[in-house]
């Protein structure tokens, strides 16, 4: 007639080590991707009887109990001629709205079959493709595309409320690509992918050196015409990109400034040999970010998020 308590946040973490691996990874294509989701199930047995079993799903992500999210509508950013997704709840349909427009009952790119009850999803937006051209145009605009949904998902107060009405609103932003900005995907806290055009500001380089002497080097004079005096110089040039943000609210800085505590920042790149794009991986170094107080409520735009990317280090040549 008692009871028993068991912490298994540390068992879980073990178990879940290495399973956001997937969610870093998404081609853009049309077909969404689930986002890893995880079920364990925890039985406890008096000899041969079980006297008590239950099955946690795990969602992840950084949740704290005063950490809600999903419960109001998203507001994100979405710069047209670049890549970007979106997470929503893993259902078959879900009402669509661009621009002042007309609402219209849509079909979602469901995954299929679904095991876990809060799945998410990971949608490139292009699905729509009545509503978004597929390339999209340099004349083409688009204000605002909102999704919604009466049965959704949402962590609130610490737990996982079902159903719930969810909304996300894609911001629209027609801007041509410019060497002049750098656009950045970073994995937030609740594991869904962030996107944002930061503006270069400077550029530093730096070289870093070392001296290897190799052993059994011949002084006599070689053919080529070069007294080899053993020794190596290891140079490798290191890069840090500084950049910033427009003036941001207090809405649009909640998601930036996530990108401080991301385990990755990936920089969209255009490789010059073959004019394709890719994503390089980098680092955002650690120092202070001040937010502007004056007029600090959640609409006044005088938020700014100025950080430093460390690049990878150029290599040398081995000899």
């Amino acid at each position: 007639n008692g009871d028993a308590r068991f912490d298994i946040g540390a068992f879980l973490r073990v178990m879940l080590e290495g399973t956001m691996q997937e969610d870093t990874v998404f081609d853009y294509s049309e077909n969404s991707k689930a986002v890893a989701n995880h079920s364990v199930t925890i039985t406890l047995k008096y000899y041969n009887t079980v006297i008590f079993t239950a099955d946690f799903e795990i969602v992840n992500g950084a949740d704290e109990y005063a950490d809600d999210w999903w419960k109001d509508e998203r507001r994100l950013h979405w710069w047209l001629n670049y890549p970007f997704t979106f997470d929503f709840r893993n259902l078959d349909e879900a009402s669509v709205k661009i621009n002042s427009g007309a609402t219209s009952v849509e079909r979602m790119p469901q995954v299929t079959p679904d095991a876990s009850t809060y799945g998410r999803i990971r949608i490139n937006p292009t699905f729509f493709n009545q509503y978004i051209p597929d390339p999209i145009p340099s004349t083409w605009t688009m204000n605002t595309l909102r999704i919604s949904s009466t049965a959704g998902m949402g962590f609130v107060n610490g737990s996982f409320v079902s159903p719930r009405s969810n909304a996300v609103t894609l911001i629209g932003h027609s801007c041509p690509r410019s060497e002049k900005d750098i656009y950045l995907r970073w994995l937030n806290r609740h594991g869904e992918l962030c996107y944002w055009l930061f503006h270069r500001y400077s550029t530093q380089q730096g070289v870093k050196d070392n001296e290897h002497i190799r052993a059994n080097v011949n002084d006599m004079w070689p053919e080529s015409g070069v007294i080899d005096n053993a020794a190596v110089r290891i140079k490798t040039v290191t890069k840090e990109i500084k950049a910033y943000t427009n003036e941001l609210d207090g809405f649009d800085y909640e998601i930036v400034r996530q990108v401080f505590t991301a385990p990755y920042v990936d920089v969209f790149v255009r490789t010059v040999s073959t004019n394709n794009h890719v994503w390089q991986r980098a680092h955002v170094k650690a120092e202070a970010q001040t937010e502007v107080l004056r007029h600090a409520d959640n609409y006044t735009k005088n938020r700014q998020v100025v950080i430093t990317l460390l690049m990878p280090e150029e290599g040398h040549v081995e000899l």
